[in-house]
């Protein structure tokens, strides 16, 4: 019983292992097109053996052999049609196109009354195709019955008294090469299975890692080119079209609605049908559809590369000749660097790193110099900001220290001055005068160190925004008539609009600007003002307009630095640290160099309901 069972696993193991259907498909439609071709040359030799060698008619084919063979060239063109239209079930319209080739080659075997060798060799041809595109137990059965077709005709002779020793012996070979036939195929054919299977596997693993390593490559910031020995591309990814800023000549894929997005395999491939009969075949469809609709996935996206390789390639070539130039000099060298500064379509400078393959392909690394040198000042000023506060701690407690003692000693000048006689302290009081102006000078020296070092605390701490919804023109009423009751800080703007952002963050922000735009119109006119224009498109934005000097070119670039300023009394934190709230709240804040006036604008995303129904911001600027 055991050994049954292990035969019988090993048969369904064997019986699984067949050749891809497209392989199947392929030696199929040759198959037919063979069968299609002998129907017609048995039809045409039928009547050539009419005549004898001296042009005397010998005998016509039977009515009845001319209807079969009629009917074998219609079946045989009736068939191969429906092969090529009928994409689905092919194993099945072979496993009927070889019973009906073993029967009819027998019958013609029957009708000439003994057996040839050309009828047993294209039976042969049958087995022999039935075990390499069939399942093995189906190829057992066209073998069994092209045997048992063979010999029942002896016994039919031996009923007849026909019957010799010699005919059945030949019958018997004839049985017994079949089935050496059919064992040798089927021993071929999965030799060709287990081959393709493999290969099959190793296609796949390819592709897994070409898929992993172009997604790799895609989420690298650099920008990645392979170039070949002529400096055409190979290879590339999407920053490539970035930093060159060609992104228009990108092409994409749109059909991929069986597809994830990670690994572009088929989104229902892991669907479970069960063991059913039902599920079995519902499960085959599913594989087959998906299977072709991977095959065309990968093609696309096989195209749209190669359209994009050749389009960048031209790109490079017609635009950026120095770029062409130097990539050739590059190749001459084993590793090379250089720097492209900013011309025609490149608005940075770009650094290009070269190194030669060992196929003596080019890989190229694009680098966005800007960039660099912004990620370097960003941990420049990561460190400055870790050592400031620290130092600003251990300053702290004696700016305390002197702050309170001249807070002190102010008070004992002024109570001097008020005990002390009239003679005593007219004689003193040039003194005592100059010696409290000094002591105020201390205390209002202290105070501004002070704020230093409140504001590179701040700085330092970096806290977790409370995000909250404000209706803004109201909020912003109520901060005017807060803090600038008294200055000439006006609003404009009627738009209703709600925002998500910390109150006390863009309390800070606003201070800094308003105080900055009061400041510097003072300096240009008698009558200092500042406007908040509120406007509200796709995002909110607040205008902070003053009429102060501006700011020039040079200053620009270095405007949100920390430690920046144009005046001697300020920190050159304040607009620092009002970019950084403004990051922190997902806003971005920033000198309008175009407006007329002095314009800094904080643009803000708006508060938009969530289908949880919470506020949350409509979409983030950072």
């Amino acid at each position: 019983m055991a050994l049954f069972k292990s035969l019988s696993e090993h048969w369904q193991t064997q019986s699984k292992l067949s050749l891809p259907l497209s392989q199947i498909r392929r030696i199929g439609l040759l198959y037919y097109a063979y069968r299609l071709f002998i129907s017609v040359i048995l039809f045409v030799t039928s009547y050539a053996l009419v005549y004898d060698a001296s042009r005397i008619m010998v005998r016509l084919p039977s009515l009845l052999q001319q209807l079969i063979l009629m009917f074998y060239i219609l079946f045989s063109l009736f068939a191969m049609t429906l092969f090529v239209l009928v994409k689905h079930k092919s194993q099945r319209q072979l496993l009927v196109a070889f019973v009906v080739d073993v029967i009819f080659f027998n019958f013609l075997i029957f009708i000439n009354g003994a057996a040839d060798i050309q009828m047993m060799l294209l039976i042969m041809v049958v087995v022999a195709a039935s075990f390499m595109l069939l399942i093995s137990y189906q190829a057992v059965v066209i073998t069994m019955l092209a045997v048992i077709l063979i010999i029942y005709q002896q016994f039919f002779y031996a009923i007849a008294g026909s019957m010799t020793l010699l005919r059945f012996s030949d019958a018997m070979l004839m049985a017994l090469s079949f089935i050496s036939v059919g064992f040798l195929s089927w021993t071929l054919s999965k030799r060709l299975a287990q081959v393709e299977q493999i290969a099959s596997q190793h296609a796949e693993t390819l592709a897994t890692l070409n898929r992993i390593n172009t997604e790799v490559i895609s989420k690298i910031n650099h920008g990645v080119l392979v170039l070949d020995t002529k400096n055409n591309i190979l290879l590339h990814n999407h920053a490539v079209t970035s930093l060159l800023h060609v992104t228009d000549l990108y092409v994409t894929t749109t059909n991929n609605a069986f597809f994830s997005d990670t690994q572009h395999k088929p989104a229902i491939s892991s669907v479970r049908l069960g063991k059913t009969r039902l599920g079995k075949k519902m499960s085959a469809r599913f594989k087959r559809l998906i299977g072709s609709q991977s095959q065309e996935f990968e093609q696309e996206q096989l195209k749209a590369v190669n359209q994009n390789n050749l389009k960048l390639n031209e790109f490079i070539k017609e635009q950026l000749p120095r770029l062409q130039d130097k990539l050739d000099a590059a190749r001459l060298m084993q590793q090379s660097q250089f720097e492209l500064q900013p011309f025609k379509h490149i608005d940075q400078p770009l650094r290009f790193n070269t190194t030669l393959l060992q196929d003596n392909s080019l890989l190229v690394i694009i680098e966005d110099v800007k960039r660099e040198r912004n990620n370097a000042q960003q941990l420049k000023l990561a460190s400055l900001g870790q050592l400031t506060a620290s130092i600003a701690h251990e300053i702290r407690n004696p700016l305390a220290a002197i702050s309170q003692a001249s807070q002190l000693l102010i008070a004992d000048a002024d109570e001097w001055q008020l005990t002390a006689n009239t003679i005593t302290a007219s004689a003193i009081s040039p003194s005592n005068d100059a010696n409290a102006e000094l002591y105020q000078m201390i205390f209002k020296q202290t105070k501004r160190v002070n704020r230093i070092i409140e504001d590179v605390l701040r700085l330092s701490r970096q806290d977790k925004p409370n995000l909250q919804v404000l209706n803004l023109i109201e909020w912003l009423t109520d901060f005017i008539a807060n803090h600038f009751q008294g200055h000439d800080v006006f609003l404009q703007g009627q738009c209703d609009c709600q925002i998500f952002f910390d109150p006390h963050h863009l309390e800070q922000i606003l201070i800094n600007l308003i105080n900055n735009g009061l400041k510097f119109s003072g300096k240009v006119h008698a009558h200092a003002f500042v406007i908040l224009k509120v406007g509200c498109d796709v995002h909110v934005t607040i205008d902070v307009i003053d009429e102060g000097v501006g700011v020039t070119q040079a200053q620009q670039e270095q405007l949100f630095m920390p430690f920046f300023t144009t005046d001697n009394q300020g920190t050159g934190l304040g607009l620092y640290l009002s970019q950084s709230f403004a990051h922190a709240n997902h806003a971005q804040l920033s000198y309008e160099a175009e407006h007329e006036h002095t314009c800094f604008r904080l643009m803000i995303p708006k508060a938009v309901q969530s289908p949880t129904g919470h506020m949350t911001q409509s979409s983030p600027l950072k």
